[in-house]
């Protein structure tokens, strides 16, 4: 009985010697920014507007600039890993009855960000992908990397500057429509979403539901209304026949 009792406190300590060296890894893999000391919440609010809504983040800072009152609950900035933050922060909202909201927002003083970075910024492929479980706009943007649950298919650098060329032609042409239209009936193609890969962004990535109508694949892509200071109209687009082609 006695050495029972004295190899189950072993095998006890063990446990916890095992539990708390993995509590202590992951605490040296926090990511953590020493911000600059004008980085006030009240600078961000004044220096930063919403950024494309199909912009999503993947790995943020462990440390937020700091809380903010906000109508109905707070809010806080938080640094993007490996993006600049004099370009990009991620915006946590966190308001009473609602989900939780978390958007990538921009600096409006930094002249060289785009309007719309789908369109400007050089790409590295595009994945089509499945999604662990469903989920509504405001968790994706929060879940970012753990939204794949398995990668179906991706172009090269070619077929996403294909894309990238595609998606620019369509606006200049007019292909596209607004959503929201009486009678329009497109139908999501379940846990099946689009992601676009930059080339020097690792932990931005653009992305959107795919969408059907009448046989032809479609996207979620938004227009900048007045830019900088008005909104976004989020609008149908449909995809290129080379990507219609990976689509299983």
């Amino acid at each position: 009985m006695r050495k029972n009792v004295f190899m189950l406190f072993w095998a006890f300590a063990i446990l916890i010697m095992f539990t708390s060296c993995g509590y202590e890894k992951e605490e040296k893999e926090k990511y953590i920014v020493d911000y600059p000391e004008i980085y006030t919440p009240e600078y961000c609010i004044e220096n930063y507007i919403n950024a494309d809504p199909n912009l999503i983040h993947l790995v943020a800072a462990d440390n937020a600039i700091g809380q903010i009152d906000v109508p109905g609950g707070s809010a806080e900035y938080v640094a993007i890993k490996d993006v600049p933050i004099d370009e990009y922060l991620l915006l946590d909202e966190a308001i009473m009855f609602a989900p939780l909201s978390n958007k990538v927002v921009k600096n409006i003083n930094n002249l060289n960000l785009p309007q719309q970075e789908i369109l400007s910024y050089d790409l590295e492929s595009v994945i089509i992908y499945s999604i662990a479980r469903d989920l509504d706009d405001t968790n994706e943007k929060k879940l970012g990397v753990e939204m794949i649950s398995e990668i179906i298919t991706s172009t090269d650098c070619d077929g996403a500057t294909a894309f990238q060329n595609h998606i620019i032609d369509c606006i200049e042409t007019n292909n596209y429509r607004k959503t929201g239209i009486a009678g329009d009936l497109f139908e999501a193609v379940e846990n099946i979403r689009v992601r676009v890969v930059f080339k020097d962004y690792e932990n931005l990535a653009w992305d959107s539901g795919l969408f059907k109508q009448n046989g032809s694949y479609y996207i979620v892509f938004y227009i900048p209304v007045d830019y900088p200071d008005g909104g976004w109209t989020q609008n149908w687009l449909p995809i290129n026949q080379e990507l219609v082609e990976l689509i299983p």
